[in-house]
C-alpha cells in the first residue's frame, strides 16, 4: 500500500511549529521470559503541558533480532486511526509485509475530519508486538530519526495548520529477557549435578 507514504513524503519540507509532540517507545513489563510476547507501546506526549492534536505520523524503530521477532501490532486501547500499520514505503525501510531486519516504520493516519490528543502524560497510538527469542540483561529499541534510501524521517503532523512538523523529543526503551521457568530450572539441576560430579571427584583424589 502506497498512498499513505506518498501523501506523507510530500510534507518532509513542512513548516516545524515550536511546542512539539514528543515520542516514546514504551514497554508494558521490564522482563520478559524467552518466549514470551514482548508488548512495546508507541505514545505521543505533548511537551506544552497542554494537550495536543496530531493528524498523521510515521515512526521508525529498531531492535536486535537476535533477541526479539517483530511479529505484528495491536491497536488495542490505542489511537482510533483511519489507517495504520506497516505500510510498504518509498524509502526501503519495510522490506516485508512485517519487517524482520531491524529496522521498520509505523505510519498512522488520524481519523478524517479530527485528531488524536496528544496528553501530557502520554497518549498509546499502537503497540509493536516482538516475541522474545534469547536471554538479555537488556535489549534496546531504539526510535530512529532517519533510516532509508531516499531517507525517510520519523516525523509528527500537528492540526495547528497544514502540513506542520510538531516533531518533539525521540525516546527509546530497553526489556530484559531471562530464560523461561522450564529452563531456568533445568539450568539450575545441570549445574547442581556439575557441582556434585566435582565434589565426587575431589573425595575420590583425596581418598
Amino acid at each position: 500500500m502506497y498512498w499513505p507514504l506518498a501523501v506523507m513524503s510530500g510534507l518532509v519540507a513542512a513548516s516545524v511549529c515550536q511546542g512539539g509532540i514528543d515520542l516514546s517507545l514504551r514497554a508494558v513489563s521490564s522482563q520478559y521470559n524467552v518466549g514470551d510476547q514482548v508488548a512495546i507501546g508507541i505514545f505521543a506526549a505533548a511537551n506544552s503541558g497542554e494537550p495536543e492534536g496530531l493528524l498523521s505520523l510515521q515512526v521508525i524503530f529498531s531492535w536486535d533480532i537476535s533477541r526479539l521477532r517483530l511479529t505484528g501490532l495491536s491497536g488495542a486501547g490505542g489511537a482510533s486511526f483511519t489507517a495504520s500499520g506497516f505500510f510498504h514505503d518509498a524509502y526501503g525501510i519495510n522490506e516485508i509485509a512485517v519487517p524482520s531486519d531491524g529496522n521498520a516504520m509505523f505510519v498512522g493516519l488520524g481519523p478524517l475530519g479530527s485528531s488524536i490528543l496528544a496528553m501530557p502524560s502520554g497518549t498509546l497510538l499502537s503497540t509493536l508486538l516482538f516475541t522474545a527469542l534469547a536471554p538479555t540483561p537488556a535489549t534496546p529499541l531504539g526510535m530512529v530519526p532517519s533510516a532509508g534510501s531516499p531517507t525517510g524521517t520519523t516525523v509528527v503532523y500537528g492540526d495547528a495548520g497544514p502540513n506542520v512538523n510538531v516533531t518533539g523529543l525521540l525516546t527509546g526503551t530497553s526489556v530484559r529477557v531471562v530464560p523461561a521457568p522450564a529452563a531456568a530450572i533445568l539450568l539450575a539441576v545441570g549445574v547442581f549435578s556439575q557441582r556434585r560430579r566435582r565434589d565426587a571427584l575431589a573425595v575420590r583424589t583425596v581418598s
